[in-house]
């Protein structure tokens, strides 16, 4: 019990650190996950933006993916197994937004996701799976679905991405 309180109190103390800062280490937090427990915290942009960051984003990029959440980003640990769905347009490709939303048809996915902007028209559904624990940022998203939300990747390495198959 003591081992979990000094976890838990590591664990609050690192998230307190401004843009996840110098003093602060996600990897600590990632390496409590292997001790069993199971966390997951409501992030500030800046901080969402600092993790982009260190694991490395550019900060243009970073901004550009925290800008595309809606509400409060939550940074969460996934454990091996985990599933995940990709909507793309090309099979075999790797990419950094998740959902677990299943949509009816590419039309209705591109709308609740928001991905016209980006030329994605969804015609393939991927599955996705964590290959080991990880760190994932999610939350709604900027002009998509209402209660959809989307599952950002920090380290596309600890993922497996299928081939993906027309829907």
């Amino acid at each position: 019990m003591t081992r979990l309180f000094c976890i838990l109190l590591t664990l609050l103390y690192s998230l307190s650190d401004p843009a996840i800062g110098k003093n602060s280490d996600f990897d600590r937090w990632s390496n409590a996950a292997n001790t069993g427990l199971r966390r997951s915290t409501v992030v500030s942009p800046e901080r969402a933006h600092g993790l982009l960051i260190k694991y490395g984003r550019s900060a243009d990029q970073a901004t550009d993916y925290i800008n595309s959440f809606d509400g409060p980003i939550t940074a969460r640990i996934v454990e091996l197994g985990k599933s995940f769905l990709r909507y793309t347009d090309v099979a075999n490709s790797k990419g950094s937004f998740l959902t677990n939303t299943m949509f009816s048809n590419p039309a209705s996915a591109v709308d609740g996701l928001y991905l016209a902007p980006y030329g994605n028209g969804a015609s393939l559904l991927q599955p996705v799976s964590a290959s080991g624990r990880s760190i994932i940022l999610e939350g709604g998203i900027a002009n998509g679905g209402r209660g959809v939300t989307q599952s950002l990747i920090i380290d596309r390495g600890a993922f497996t991405f299928g081939t993906g198959a027309g829907f």
